[in-house]
C-alpha cells in the first residue's frame, strides 16, 4: 500500500468547489479570464447579488437545471468575486488552480483563496493550507499550511481534517502526534471521506497509534472502496488474501484489485499480473498476466516494463520478440531498474533484438554490477576474461 502526502494534496486541491459563508469586503473587478460572452441576464443575477451570481455560476458550471456554459459560469464566478464574494472567490480561484475554462494560474487561484479564507469559509481556508503545503501558487510552508487547515478542520471541514491528519502523522511544520492524527482521520472518516476512511483503515492494519485490528481496517477500507478510492480497494483486496483478516476470499480479492487497477492504480495492476502468472491462488492465466503488465508499462511503470519485457525475452505466454523485450527493458533501466540494466546488457552482449555491442553491455552491466547485481557482475567477469569492450567507459 502506497501513499504519498503531497501527490494526495494536489489530488485534493482540484475537488470540487461550493458551499456557504457570509460575503463581506469588496474587490475591483479583475481584467476577465479568456473570452467570455456578453452578459446573458438569467434569474437571480440580473439582480446583481454576488452570492446568487456564484451559485448560478456553479449551475451553469455543473449543467444543474440550466444547460452547461463554461463560459458564462466563469462570467459570473468574476462578478461575485469582484464584489468580494467568498464562494465566487473560492470558485474561480479552484477554475484557475485546475486550469478548468481558463489558464492556469495557481499565483492567482491563492490570492483568491485567501481573500476567500479570511471571510471564514472552511473550503477555502482547506484548500489554501493544501496550496501552502504543496507550495503551489504560495511559497511553501508547513507552517501556513497548518494554521488554515486547523481553521478549517474546526469548522468540521472533512478534507481539512484528513490532510491536517497527515501533516499530523508524518510530523510536516509539528511535531508527530499520531494519536492527533487518528482522531482527526476518524472525524473526517464519519463524515463519509472516503480518504480518510481509508487512512482510518491504514492505521488499524498496520498498528499505527493504535492497536492492530484487521477485521476492522477491513471495514474502514470496505467504506472507501465502496465509494470508489482506488488505494482502499487495492488495500481491501489485498485484504481478502491475508489470512489474518479473516478467511481469504480470492473472489473478493480479484474484484476489488480489479476495480482498482481499472482506476490506474498500479500496484492493483501489477498484483493481479503476479496473481496470474504464478498460478496459486487462480488459475494460471498468461493472457490476463500479459494484459496487466502491459498497462502497467503503458503508464511507464518500471516494474511493469521489467516484467512484460521479461515475457517476450522468455515467450512465456506471447511470442518470442527480442527487440521488444530490449526496448521495454531500456524504458525500465533507464527509469533505474537493476534488473532490467543486467538483461538489457546481457541482451547487448550477445546481440538479441539489439546489434552486438560490447560497449553497450558492459555500461549497462557495469550500471548493475554497481548496485550489488550479482548475476551483472559475472557477465562483466566473463567479458573482462574475453576483453570484450575492455575500452568503454560507463556513464
Amino acid at each position: 500500500m502506497r501513499l504519498s502526502s503531497l501527490s494526495l494534496m494536489f489530488l485534493l486541491c482540484v475537488f470540487a468547489l461550493f458551499v456557504q459563508a457570509e460575503s463581506q469586503d469588496s474587490l475591483t473587478p479583475d481584467k476577465p479570464i479568456g473570452p467570455v460572452p456578453a452578459l446573458k441576464l438569467k434569474l437571480p443575477d440580473e439582480h446583481g447579488y454576488a452570492r446568487a451570481q456564484a451559485r448560478l455560476g456553479l449551475k451553469y458550471e455543473l449543467g444543474d437545471g440550466v444547460e452547461k456554459d463554461m463560459q458564462h459560469a466563469i462570467w459570473l464566478y468574476q462578478q461575485a468575486a469582484a464584489q468580494g464574494d467568498a464562494e465566487g472567490q473560492y470558485a474561480l480561484g479552484s477554475l484557475l488552480l485546475s486550469g478548468k475554462g481558463v489558464p492556469r494560474d495557481p499565483r492567482e487561484a491563492a490570492r483568491l483563496f485567501e481573500l476567500a479564507a479570511k471571510q471564514g469559509l472552511a473550503e477555502a481556508q482547506g484548500i489554501l493550507g493544501i496550496c501552502y503545503g504543496a507550495g503551489m501558487g504560495v511559497e511553501q510552508s508547513y507552517a501556513a499550511s497548518n494554521r488554515w487547515l486547523r481553521l478549517a478542520a474546526d469548522q468540521g471541514n472533512a478534507p481539512a481534517q484528513s490532510n491536517l491528519a497527515l501533516n499530523y502523522e508524518n510530523g510536516f511544520g509539528m511535531p508527530k502526534d499520531l494519536s492527533a492524527a487518528m482522531d482527526l482521520f476518524q472525524s473526517a472518516a464519519r463524515q463519509n471521506w472516503k480518504v480518510a476512511q481509508n487512512n482510518v483503515g491504514r492505521f488499524y492494519e498496520f498498528g499505527i497509534g493504535v492497536r492492530q485490528d484487521l477485521p476492522l481496517a477491513m471495514q474502514w477500507y470496505r467504506l472507501a472502496a465502496e465509494q470508489g478510492d482506488a488505494d482502499a480497494q487495492y488495500n481491501l483486496g489485498q485484504k481478502y488474501r491475508d489470512e489474518r483478516a479473516g478467511p481469504p476470499d480470492i473472489g473478493q480479492a480479484i474484484k476489488y484489485l480489479s476495480l482498482s487497477a481499472n482506476q490506474g492504480n498500479e500496484q492493483a495492476m501489477l498484483k493481479l499480473a503476479s496473481l496470474y502468472k504464478i498460478g496459486a491462488e487462480v488459475p494460471r492465466d498468461d493472457f490476463q498476466a500479459y494484459t496487466w503488465f502491459k498497462k502497467a508499462a503503458d503508464v511507464n511503470n518500471k516494474e511493469g516494463q521489467m516484467q512484460l519485457a521479461w515475457l517476450y525475452e522468455s515467450g512465456e505466454g506471447v511470442v518470442r520478440n527480442y527487440s521488444e523485450a530490449a526496448r521495454l527493458y531500456r524504458l525500465a533501466a533507464q527509469q533505474g531498474k537493476i534488473a532490467a540494466q543486467y538483461r538489457l546488457g546481457y541482451l547487448y552482449r550477445y546481440g538479441l533484438g539489439v546489434d552486438a555491442n560490447y560497449d553497450q553491455a558492459r555500461r549497462w552491466l557495469t550500471l548493475a554490477a554497481r548496485q550489488n547485481h550479482a548475476a551483472a557482475r559475472s557477465e562483466l567477469e566473463q567479458m573482462d576474461q574475453q576483453g570484450q569492450g575492455l575500452n568503454s567507459e560507463p556513464d
